[in-house]
């Protein structure tokens, strides 16, 4: 049976990175099980070690052999099926983090997977791939880096505090024009730093952080009354919560298996 781990990181790197997780398959486990993976405004660094698997989104199918690959801001249910004796190892970076680094345009970088190479990830130092399954070296790995670039950005910048300022709002229509004048720029520049940064349209990221939001509550049982709550959580009614739910999970509330997911908060 495959096994699922959660590792924080220090409170300096928790500005960039969410958490570690990994996910594994025992050698002498031969069942062929999907696992599936909600969108969490998140992208991620992954190491696939020892075997191969497949992952499929919503953009596209990939058989993967070990290695390292970027993950991007996925906005459907995403699908991953390992091999005997494989494991991954996801650095879940928040959706900011890359704004760190102007020479990427992540624009429309969505449900999509790319495989990079040990020179392109940001740890400036002599690394081999087998590093990486010692999950106490990636953790003080990643605490080093990160920790030394929130020093080096100890003010969070534009796409920083505006995402901050998106996940910690429970308003259900917030209009793009107010954001801008409420961070000082047009509404055309703030759309398109956003998509370059994250890839995503702003609308696309309430969307995301709406969804988010609704799970957790589902899953801690807090709405007694999924019905009654819907509106409050940003839907216009149960009707409206259903759609859109299955829409990004492919499955209504109602039937949500927790045991085939694997489900990293968004934090």
């Amino acid at each position: 049976m495959e096994t699922y781990a959660e590792y924080k990181v220090s409170a300096k790197s928790k500005r960039f990175i969410n958490l570690i997780w990994t996910f594994e398959k025992p050698q002498d486990d031969e069942s062929v099980q999907d696992r599936l993976i909600l969108p969490n405004g998140c992208f991620n660094i992954v190491i696939l070690i020892g075997q191969g698997g497949e992952a499929r989104t919503k953009n596209g199918y990939y058989e993967c052999e070990p290695g390292i690959f970027l993950t991007s801001q996925m906005t459907e249910v995403s699908t991953v099926s390992l091999k005997p004796g494989a494991k991954l190892v996801f650095i879940q970076m928040t959706a900011w983090t890359l704004s760190l680094f102007p020479q990427l345009n992540l624009n429309g970088f969505i449900d999509e997977i790319k495989e990079i190479d040990l020179s392109d990830l940001p740890f400036r130092r002599s690394l081999k791939a087998v590093d990486f399954d010692n999950i106490n070296f990636v953790v003080h790995l990643v605490n080093h880096f990160f920790g030394q670039l929130s020093d080096k950005h100890p003010k969070p910048e534009l796409i920083e505090n505006l995402c901050q300022y998106l996940i910690s709002q429970h308003e259900n229509d917030i209009k793009q024009k107010d954001l801008a004048s409420q961070f000082g720029i047009t509404p055309r520049s703030l759309q398109l730093k956003f998509k370059k940064c994250t890839g995503m349209t702003l609308k696309g990221y309430l969307k995301v952080i709406k969804f988010r939001r609704t799970l957790k509550a589902i899953l801690e049982n807090k709405d007694a009354n999924i019905t009654e709550s819907s509106h409050k959580k940003g839907y216009f009614d149960q009707s409206h919560l259903n759609k859109t739910f299955k829409a990004i999970a492919k499955i209504s509330p109602g039937k949500l298996d927790t045991q085939q997911f694997v489900l990293p908060e968004m934090h």
